[in-house]
């Protein structure tokens, strides 16, 4: 069906949390193009791919995580994504930066 509803008030919460804006930017360079009194949106147009290697490890990691409870995200070997928006990322590029981190402890699949 269109029109929303309940599922897509879920995709725009889902999409708020999950997938943070990377444009604009301070430096706007599409600006110009807008109509004058226009504001660009907030948009979300770079996004993070991972192929079938890294999505095993990551949910052979997630499992170990998972019987080891209280450990934190981080030191589980579950990856972090974040689009990074600072002082310093808002006039490098018309599009803010996404980082991804995960670490796994020794010992844990073969490490």
């Amino acid at each position: 069906s269109s029109g929303g509803g309940p599922r897509a008030a879920h995709v725009a919460a889902c999409m708020a949390e999950a997938c943070p804006y990377t444009e604009p930017t301070d430096l706007l360079p599409d600006t110009p193009e807008l109509p004058e009194g226009v504001e660009a949106p907030a948009i979300r147009v770079d996004f993070m791919l991972a192929n079938d290697v890294f999505r095993t490890r990551v949910a052979e990691d997630a499992a170990m995580a998972h019987a080891h409870e209280g450990l934190p995200q981080v030191a589980t070997g579950i990856p972090t994504a974040r689009v990074v928006r600072d002082g310093a990322t808002s006039t490098m590029s018309d599009h803010f930066p996404s980082r991804v981190e995960w670490e796994t402890l020794p010992g844990w699949l073969g490490v």
